[in-house]
Parts: C-alpha cells; sequence; structure tokens
C-alpha cells in the first residue's frame, strides 16, 4: 500500500491542482461576469438605441403625416382656386362675347347714325339752300309787292 507520506503528497498534489483549478475557474467566472456585465451593458445601449430610432420613426411618421396633411390641404386650396378662376374667365369670356356683341350692335347704330347724320346734313344743306333761294324769292317778291304798292299809290 501506499505509505502516508506519498497519500500526503498526493493529497498536496491535488489540493494544488484543486487551488489551479478554482483559481482559473474564478479568473474566467470573473471574465465571464464582465463579459455578460459588458453585454447587458451593450445589449440596453442597442434597446436605448432601438427606442430612440423608434422614436425618431414615429416622430417622422407624425411629420410626414403632418406634411402630407399640409400637401393636401394646399391642393385643395389650389383646385378651388383653379376652379374659380376658370369659372372667372368663363365668365369674362361670356361677358366679353356679350361686349362684343353689344359692339357690333353699337357700331351698328353708329354706322346707322352716320348715315341719318350725312342725310340730316344733306337735308340741312339743301333746306339752307333751299331758305337761301326762298329768302331770294321772298325779297323779290317784297320787292315786286314794294312796286306794286309804289304802282298803286301812284294809281290813286
Amino acid at each position: 500500500m501506499l505509505s502516508l507520506q506519498e497519500l500526503r503528497s498526493a493529497n498536496e498534489a491535488l489540493a494544488n491542482e484543486l487551488l489551479n483549478v478554482t483559481s482559473r475557474s474564478d479568473q474566467e467566472q470573473a471574465s465571464l461576469r464582465s463579459d455578460v456585465a459588458r453585454l447587458d451593458l451593450e445589449l440596453k445601449a442597442e434597446r436605448d438605441r432601438a427606442a430612440s430610432l423608434r422614436s425618431q420613426l414615429a416622430e417622422e411618421q407624425a411629420r410626414r403625416q403632418d406634411v402630407e396633411v399640409q400637401h393636401h390641404h394646399r391642393l385643395k386650396e389650389i383646385q378651388r382656386r383653379f376652379r374659380g378662376e376658370h369659372e372667372a374667365r368663363a365668365a369674362a369670356e361670356t361677358e366679353l362675347a356679350g361686349l362684343r356683341e353689344h359692339r357690333a350692335g353699337v357700331e351698328q347704330q353708329v354706322a346707322a347714325l352716320g348715315a341719318e347724320r350725312d342725310r340730316l346734313r344733306d337735308a340741312l344743306s339743301e333746306a339752307q339752300s333751299n331758305g337761301g333761294r326762298l329768302g331770294a324769292s321772298v325779297a323779290a317778291d317784297q320787292a315786286v309787292i314794294a312796286e306794286l304798292r309804289c304802282a298803286e299809290d301812284l294809281i290813286r
């Protein structure tokens, strides 16, 4: 059998080996704990970044929705103005067509009045001419009447 000394020596070697294994195990445990703590921090940081990105995405989606709503309102306003301008243009074109017709009627009236004016001028000129002849005729008649009265006065 093994001697007590050998047993002690084997026991001592096993104790040293156990101490070395325990020490290495403690180091590995500390390293693993450090890695787990570091990974926990990284995971927390990633979760925080993900939450931040989700928040930014939600804010961006809200802004985009607001922009889309504003854009939609602007489009409606532009359509409303376009419709109003189109209606105003159509009304102006209708009014312009009416004014053109009225202008044509007025031009016809002006032409008719011009012809009437020319006819009246001619008539006035003729009347003045006739009046002049009539005046000369009246003057001649008055001269004849005066002569006749003189002759009658002489006869009496």
